[in-house]
């Protein structure tokens, strides 16, 4: 008898997965983790489940890629124009959640803060 309430069990779960339609698309983040993110901070992260949830919502200038080469984000372009000082050509098509487009005042805002 056993084996029977088994087999239904199994068979009723089977039925609900096929008759539930897939998801309706959402405009929504979800994200699962192992461990949760101290903060949303970007300035305020210092360990690897925070900066794995960061790098969903936060994008740099630039990437290392794992040979140590350095490949665009934010930035399409770079250049060294001084002893210390950088050049960035911004990527034209990106924007905040709210449709403002990114500007260099908003990234000298970051490197500031």
């Amino acid at each position: 008898m056993n084996g029977s309430r088994s087999l239904f069990a199994g068979l009723a779960v089977g039925i609900a997965f096929a008759v539930a339609g897939p998801a309706a698309a959402e405009n929504v983040l979800r994200w699962a983790s192992g461990g949760g993110a101290a903060t949303i901070d970007p300035h305020g992260y210092h360990e690897g489940p925070t900066f794995a949830q960061l790098s969903q919502v936060y994008e740099g200038l630039v990437r290392v890629h794992s040979n140590l080469a350095l490949a665009p984000r934010l930035a399409v372009a770079w250049r060294l124009v001084g002893p210390i000082t950088w050049e960035f050509e911004l990527r034209q098509d990106v924007r905040f959640h709210d449709g403002t487009p990114l500007t260099a005042e908003d990234v000298v805002f970051s490197f500031a803060r």
